[in-house]
């Protein structure tokens, strides 16, 4: 995929590589420290400076830091910072905030930003820039545990320290935090994407989206990760050289098998495909046998993600509007773009021969659920969720339905390939792959 230039002109991307070699000594970020047991480590000896990956998904760094497809949550998870980090063991680390505390009994918590925290260009991150890029946040679809809307529940007490009025009370740090839709990015006019904070910063002075470790940062560094989203057979970028993909594509994984240079690591499982709404086909539908036949990932049966159990008992936190009644020949609805939601509505309605799979684009097919008008539905639900309750509550406005009528039917999950030596990356805690 070519993306635009990220700054207009040479000379304005000159002055700002220069203002980071300048200002980096005095940033001087310092990464937490990589939890071993959510290490991934391909091979022995050093990784090569440059990594060039293909990723499934086009990449917009103006979405930034809100990424809809797999390239882009690897390339975003680089080089933007949520306020904290959770590792894929479940530990609260320090992110862009380096101390936080509650306040008025856990209805409000007050973080302190990290000493020397800056943009790309050097500038330094204040309390308000956080606030104001939760509130860009707010008109992207983004639940957060916070009272109402971004301008009255947050406050920039100085430029380091941020109060946070929650919605409820809150024992321990709300992990909702972490989630990378509420990663800190300022828009700046000119620049394709926004600014961000993490240690590795988008250059866009080469073709290919590329996160580099800025200059100067402290420690032996990471590599430079160029990534493409697949666009042919990733069969062909391995043949090409790529370094690494991360795909869930059979044919792709079996090839790897046989190529002694090349080495297959499975991520975690981190979908679980459910039918909303009670199933009209009669048994009910065998996960192993939709595993094994339906779909044309690495799939297992499914079955409901922990946090589903826990968020039971949050009670809804927002009201849902009545749900349209069905019509009774409503098909077995899925989104057109989503393979296994395809393979696995079409092997449902030929086991029920009175119905009929039928696919939707994005827009309607989230129209569809959110009036509830689908007698059936097929779709995604992540297997992590960093806040259950908020979880369950952006279900509850995304698919009217999902009031507990959900059957769970696979669980699928990628695997990252790999070309010669590869440290220094780590899963996060939904299980997207980060370097350090």
């Amino acid at each position: 995929m070519t993306v635009g230039r990220y700054l207009p002109t040479m000379a304005r991307r000159v002055a700002v590589v220069s203002a980071l070699v300048a200002l980096a000594a005095c940033r001087a970020p310092v990464a937490p420290p990589t939890p071993v047991a959510c290490a991934l480590s391909v091979g022995t000896g050093p990784t090569a400076d440059t990594l060039t990956m293909a990723v499934p998904g086009p990449i917009d760094p103006g979405a930034a830091p809100w990424a809809r497809t797999d390239a882009e949550r690897i390339l975003f998870r680089q080089l933007y910072e949520p306020l904290i980090e959770v590792a894929c063991d479940g530990a609260v680390r320090p992110g862009l905030a380096s101390a936080w505390r509650p306040s008025d009994g856990g209805r409000a918590w007050v973080f302190t930003l990290r000493a020397g925290a800056a943009f790309w260009d050097g500038v330094p991150v204040t309390a308000a820039d956080v606030r104001a890029a939760w509130r860009v946040q707010d008109t992207a679809g983004v639940l957060a545990p916070w009272a109402g809307e971004v301008a009255s529940a947050v406050a920039a007490v100085d430029d380091t320290t941020l109060v946070v009025r929650l919605d409820t009370a809150y024992a321990t740090v709300p992990r909702a935090f972490a989630d990378p839709g509420l990663a800190v990015a300022k828009h700046v006019a000119g620049l394709r994407a926004p600014l961000g904070t993490a240690s590795y910063w988008l250059d866009a002075a080469v073709r290919a989206p590329t996160a580099a470790p800025l200059p100067g940062r402290p420690g032996p560094g990471g590599p430079v990760l160029v990534l493409d989203h697949i666009d042919r057979d990733a069969r062909d970028a391995l043949d090409a050289g790529v370094d690494v993909v991360v795909t869930d594509d059979p044919a792709t994984i079996a090839y790897a098998a046989d190529r002694p240079d090349l080495t297959s690591l499975p991520l975690p499982w981190d979908r679980t495909y459910v039918l909303v709404r009670p199933w009209r086909g009669g048994a009910a539908p065998d996960g192993a046998a939709l595993a094994r036949d339906a779909v044309r990932v690495e799939a297992r049966a499914g079955g409901l993600p922990d946090w589903w159990a826990e968020a039971a008992r949050c009670g809804v936190r927002t009201a849902a509007a009545e749900p349209t009644p069905p019509s009774a020949d409503a098909p077995i609805a899925y989104a057109r773009d989503d393979l296994v939601a395809r393979g696995l509505a079409e092997r449902l309605a030929g086991v029920a021969s009175d119905r009929r799979a039928v696919g939707y684009g994005a827009a309607a097919f989230a129209a569809l659920l959110a009036s509830g008008g689908a007698a059936e539905a097929v779709l995604a639900l992540p297997r992590v969720a960093l806040d259950p309750c908020l979880a369950l509550r952006r279900l509850r406005i995304e698919a009217q339905a999902m009031t507990g009528d959900v059957l769970p039917l696979v669980d699928v999950r990628r695997r990252l390939i790999a070309r010669g030596p590869v440290s220094g990356v780590y899963l996060d805690w939904d299980g997207v792959p980060r370097w350090r």
